[in-house]
């Protein structure tokens, strides 16, 4: 098991801290711990520090190659940077949602609101008010079934 090469437990939701042990996996050029739910101190030996810190984000981890410094426990330091990105997170989540539905109002009143500011679509067939809406005309969606077979049956002579 020395002999690894690369390692990839990224998003196994793996708990506790890192194992000293993994520092004698001399061999070891790829390890990716990231999305997982470790968390203190990175163990210090020669090829730890040389993976780049996306290898170890999702954690709460600290040491080198992080920039966030451990406090003399070994343990991650309290702050507020992830409860920030939880909630900067929060908040796309409801911007998404806000987004949604100022679009369905939009697209709603698209339709609806000129009928209400003009009284002489109210009385049209919708195929002529659609037709002033979106400048498509719209007739042939309304056609009468039997002048749709009698259309499809009919060959047209050049």
């Amino acid at each position: 098991m020395e002999s690894l090469e690369s390692i990839d437990f990224s998003g196994n939701q793996l708990t506790g801290e890192i194992p000293q042990s993994i520092t004698n996996l001399n061999f070891l050029n790829k390890l990716d711990l990231s999305y997982n739910h470790l968390e203190g101190k990175i163990p210090t030996g020669t090829q730890l520090q040389s993976f780049e810190a996306s290898d170890f984000v999702g954690n709460k981890l600290c040491g080198p190659p992080l920039l966030l410094n451990c406090t003399m426990d070994g343990k991650v330091p309290d702050d507020d940077a992830s409860d920030n990105e939880k909630e900067r997170k929060n908040h796309g989540v409801k911007w998404l949602f806000v987004s949604v539905a100022f679009g369905f109002i939009v697209g709603f009143w698209r339709f609806v609101g000129p009928l209400f500011i003009f009284k002489s679509w109210r009385c049209m067939p919708i195929t002529v008010s659609l037709t002033m809406m979106c400048g498509t005309n719209f007739n042939h969606i309304w056609k009468n079934p039997s002048t749709i077979w009698k259309d499809a049956l009919t060959i047209k002579a050049l």
